[in-house]
């Protein structure tokens, strides 16, 4: 009795010391716990008695826990608590009877486990899951994404086109989604992605795939990473899910290193599981089938196999002996061919290999060789045939195809011999032709087609590009929607055409349609034979011919094949457009040439001093001068003709005329009167009123000396206190025709220097020239040089000399300025136009601070450069560069690029420095700000800042606003930066804040690096300090663990 005592006083300590020793031993020889078991009952003479009771007791234990265990009497079962209801152990009411050794289901001894009726003599059956992403696919919902960009929907992932996508719009982690609808809900335990190639670094990397039955909530099903791709790879992924969920979507949270966190989905296909009874075990007749319910074998497995029995390894083979035992052998040690493999189970059985676990790969440094008898073994047709992705070299044509094809474009009666076709659609049925890319035709012998749906059907034929077509034989179609008919012939470009034999179309909608002809640049055509079209909108018609410019006149040719001396051989249009056709300059094939349409040259050269005459129709010729003025010369006798007098001439022209070719002087004029009255060597009055033009003096030098000539001399050696005029002519007739002061008109033919005027002033307060009102050069003018090589040459500086110290040059350049002591220079047409008051002002260019009123000290360099508002000390360089506050330099307006070989460099003297302070913040201004891609609206700024509809019309401008929209920017948006700077109390000098009500916000990108370094040198302090706990937290580890082992030495010896 008192050794009971001591086990139960003993047990009961153990049982209130569990925590500490953790097992119970009740037996009745004082041996310990085994340790496998919390609790070890151990006797020889007795039992463990487990409550009894019955179903009512047994149901009405409140609150029974999982795993409670009692024995009902009712029928003397033991019952186990599941958590939600009792369930028997061992035999019950459907568990299985025993009769002598046979268990069995039913009175036909038939076993089956997993269903109700079974074939066989035992049979277990499970579910297994079925079905195809090409019959249980999901796609009756609607997609969404997080984002998206441009026209990359979220509905490209999933509508069944492996060529469009869905691409983010710069954000990571980032998700697409696919909504079900209510009442469609799928049990969803597989899915499929797919890339069809190019730059793997958009491909997604890491991703959670997860369900959702409220679009809210989410159960994340299967997660990957670090997943790389492959080109035109469909790569599959298979969880355990049994629920039904509405939502479903692809978290990415990494892509393959595209910059910008750039990731695309080509394809994303879900499949809900289909479940069947599958039969797993099969015994009848003496055979057993695993996989199967028809074994045709003593053993039939269809399935996989897993055999074990130690020796088994990577690499290895199931092999027998004579005796019949399996077992493991290296395959190595077992020799075999291909060929034997081919023709296991009968000739050709062993030809295919299914690749679903993985691509098929050859690895080592020998290669892959196909070989074959050209014209010999199957056709394609033989093996395979119709749409589909496949890759196969067929000996008989030799012949090779990779890509996927969506008809019969691969069948053996589209194969050309010894040809190529990769891609997807492509045809290449021409003997010894290529198609690569897309919907690409190459039906010519030894022609190739490149690109998207071009064809190449002429022999030697190649097109290349979009939509292109070369049927002409040793043809070429490169570009967009080209073609080439022609023999030889080329089309380069957007829709060009060259039908002629070796003909040739560049450009964008040109013609060359006649043999050997070329059209070049827009919309020409060149439709003669030998025939030239160039520039736009020009034709050439006929044979030979060639034209240039634009929009030249249309005409009717005599002939396109042959020479014909009335037709045109050159032409140069000068057009405007297709109603206002000329031609600047027509050259005949007769050697007419006629000037704007309007006068034909001569055709001969002509004699010495003959003049060129126009019969007033178009036509000119040369002629000679007596033919026009009826006159003669004949030595120095005067001679009076028709009422004139001739001087040295016979046949004068006017009412007299002198001509000298003996003395020095043809006239003089003497007057040596005293009188106090006008005194005038030569005095000609015009009192006529006709409308003709009067000359009050006219000099005509047309001799061949080499001295210098001079149409009028005036010496004026008078010391008197008058005023002195070496010619003085007062012009003050009302008749409308031309009035001259002074007409020099002198011949070109003579070698000497010729001076229409010459005047030599000398002394500071001179004037070789002094005019009031307008002047007319129509040739070069000189200033500073005698040899003037342009309109105007001056050599040395340009000064305004008037009140204001400015300097203003082309139409209108400063025409409202007020002139007090401005110090303006314009330069350029409509230049500083409406400057009153604005002063120290440079404006250089057409329209350049054209409608700035009172600006100053601003600079403007380029057409329409800082065209409006009226700011101080700014500088626009560049087309159509804007001003929007004062202190400004902006360069360019719609420029995409501005740089050069070296950095910028900001002055950063420390010896001129002053309140220099350490308050810049880090992190804590670093992590506020918010890096974002974006597109800018230039149309909308451009309102803002009010730049002018003229120059925002103008062709050049309007395409390159566009081409600045289009650019996708990085970067940070400015209110988001000052905003960030302001809650941390920064007064952070990165930030541009507008100026007034025009001016817009910008921000100084370098500015951002001087916070960044602080960043990093927070963050390094930071990485300093958790070493050093962390080197703390190893020491206590080490601590602790020794503490523990302590510990466990103690409890061993308590035990």
């Amino acid at each position: 009795m008192k050794k009971k005592v001591i086990i139960i006083v003993f047990t009961i300590s153990m049982v209130l010391t569990s925590p500490l020793f953790a097992q119970v031993a009740i037996n009745t020889d004082g041996s310990s716990a085994n340790p496998s078991a919390m609790l070890d009952v151990k006797s020889d003479t007795a039992g463990l008695l487990i409550p009894r009771m019955t179903t009512a007791q047994r149901d009405a234990i409140s609150s029974p826990a999982q795993g409670l265990m009692v024995f009902v009497t009712d029928d003397n079962s033991f019952y186990y608590y599941t958590g939600s209801i009792w369930k028997t152990v061992g035999r019950g009411a459907t568990g299985w009877d025993m009769n002598s050794s046979i268990i069995y289901a039913d009175s036909t001894h038939h076993v089956v486990i997993g269903n109700s009726t079974t074939a066989g003599t035992f049979e277990v059956v499970t579910d297994k899951a079925t079905g195809t992403y090409t019959t249980d696919r999901c796609t009756s919902g609607s997609a969404s994404a997080m984002e998206y960009q441009g026209s990359y929907v979220p509905a490209h992932a999933f509508d069944d086109d492996q060529i469009s996508l869905w691409r983010n719009n710069g954000s990571m982690p980032v998700w697409v989604r696919y909504d079900l609808s209510d009442g469609n809900e799928k049990a969803i335990a597989r899915y499929r992605m797919y890339w069809s190639g190019g730059n793997v670094t958009y491909t997604p990397k890491d991703w959670q795939f997860q369900a959702s039955d409220d679009g809210t909530n989410w159960t994340t099903l299967d997660s990957r990473s670090n997943e790389s791709w492959n080109s035109g790879e469909w790569r599959a992924f298979t969880f355990s899910n049994t629920t039904p969920y509405r939502y479903y979507q692809i978290n990415i949270t990494a892509n393959n290193g595209a910059a910008n966190n750039a990731v695309y989905l080509m394809e994303i296909e879900m499949q809900a599981m289909i479940y069947s009874n599958h039969p797993t075990l099969f015994v009848a007749n003496n055979k057993v089938g695993i996989g199967t319910e028809t074994p045709a074998a003593t053993l039939e497995v269809n399935g996989t196999l897993n055999y074990t029995d130690g020796s088994e390894g990577a690499g290895k083979v199931l092999t027998s002996d004579a005796s019949g035992n399996a077992g493991w052998t290296d395959g190595s040690s077992i020799s075999n061919t291909l060929d034997a493999a081919y023709d296991q189970g009968g000739a050709g059985t062993g030809k295919n290999i299914t690749a679903d676990a993985g691509a098929l790969r050859l690895n080592g440094t020998d290669g892959f060789l196909v070989t074959g008898t050209y014209g010999s073994g199957n056709t394609i047709d033989s093996e395979i045939s119709g749409n589909g992705t496949r890759m196969f070299f067929n000996p008989n044509k030799a012949a090779f195809r990779a890509g996927n094809i969506t008809g019969n474009q691969w069948d053996d009666a589209n194969i050309g011999a010894y040809s190529i076709a990769m891609g997807s659609s492509t045809t290449a049925s021409g003997n010894k032709s290529i198609a690569f890319g897309s919907a690409t035709t190459a039906s010519g012998g030894l022609s190739t087609a490149m690109g998207f749906n071009s064809t190449a059907s002429g022999d030697l034929s190649t097109a290349m590009g979009s939509e292109n077509n070369a049927s002409g034989m040793y043809s070429t179609a490169m570009g967009d929607s080209t073609n080439a008919s022609g023999m030889f012939s080329t089309a380069i470009g957007k829709s060009t055409t060259a039908s002629g034999v070796s003909s040739v179309a560049m450009g964008l909608n040109t013609t060359a349609s006649g043999d050997l002809s070329t059209a070049m640049g827009n919309n020409t055509n060149a439709s003669g034979i030998y025939s030239t079209a160039m520039g736009s909108n020009t034709t050439a018609p006929s044979y030979i011919e060639t034209s240039i410019g634009s929009y030249n006149t249309d005409y009717t040719p005599i002939s396109n094949v042959s020479w014909d001396a009335s037709d045109r051989l050159f032409v140069v249009g000068n057009g405007e457009n297709s109603a206002n056709k000329s031609n600047a300059l027509t050259i005949y094939k007769d050697g007419r040439m006629n000037i704007n349409d309007a006068y034909f040259m001569p055709q001969t050269d002509g004699t010495a001093d003959q003049i060129m005459q126009t019969d007033g129709a178009g036509q000119m010729s040369f002629v000679d001068l007596s033919t026009v003025c009826g006159w003669s010369v004949s030595g120095d006798i005067i001679y009076n003709l028709n009422s004139k007098i001739g001087v040295g001439t016979s046949s004068p022209v006017a009412k007299l005329e002198v001509q000298n070719a003996s003395s020095d002087t043809s006239v003089i004029f003497t007057n040596s009167s005293n009188s106090n009255s006008k005194h005038y060597g030569s005095y000609t009055t015009i009192t006529g009123t006709g409308t003709g033009e009067q000359y009050g003096t006219y000099n005509e030098m047309i001799g061949t000396g080499e001295g210098k000539q001079y149409g009028t001399v005036q010496w004026l050696h008078s010391n008197g206190n008058g005023d002195k005029y070496g010619t003085f002519n007062s012009v003050m007739g009302f008749g409308t025709g031309d009035k001259y002061g002074t007409y020099n008109l002198i011949s070109m033919g003579s070698p000497g220097i010729h001076y229409g005027v010459y005047s030599d002033a000398q002394g500071a307060s001179n004037y070789a020239g002094y005019f009031k009102g307008n002047m007319y050069v129509q040739d070069k003018v000189g200033i500073g040089t005698s040899s003037p090589g342009e309109k105007l040459d001056v050599a040395g500086h340009i000064w305004q000399t008037s009140t204001g110290y400015s300097v203003f040059l082309g139409e209108n350049a400063g025409s409202s300025d007020d002139l007090s002591d401005n110090n303006n220079v314009f330069i350029g047409y409509n230049a500083g136009n409406s400057n009153t008051s604005g002063y120290n002002n440079t404006a250089i260019g057409f329209e350049a601070m054209k409608a700035v009123t009172d600006g100053t000290y601003n600079t403007a360099l380029g057409h329409y450069a800082y065209l409006t508002g009226n700011y101080s000390n700014s500088t626009a360089l560049g087309d159509g560069a804007s001003i929007t506050a004062d202190g400004q330099v902006r360069i360019g307006h719609n420029v995409s690029s501005i740089g050069g070989p070296q950095s910028w460099t900001n002055t950063s003297d420390g010896r001129f420095k002053t309140d220099v302070t350490e308050n810049v913040p880090g992190l804590a201004f670093i992590e506020q700000l918010r890096p974002v891609t974006y597109y800018l609206d230039v149309e909308k700024l451009d309102d803002y800042t009010g730049v002018s509809a003229e120059y925002r019309n103008d062709p050049v401008a309007e395409q390159a606003a566009s081409i600045a929209s289009s650019q996708l920017r990085t970067g940070f948006i400015a209110q988001d930066v000052e905003k960030a700077a302001q809650s941390v109390g920064y007064n952070f000098s990165g930030v541009d804040t507008p100026k007034n009500s025009k001016d817009v916000y910008g921000l100084r990108y370098a500015e951002f690096v001087v916070p960044l370094v602080k960043a990093v040198q927070e963050q390094q302090q930071t990485i300093e300090t958790q070493n050093q706990q962390m080197e703390l937290l190893k020491k206590d580890n080490v601590e602790l663990k020794a503490r523990l082992d302590r510990l466990e030495k103690l409890v061993e010896k308590a035990n």
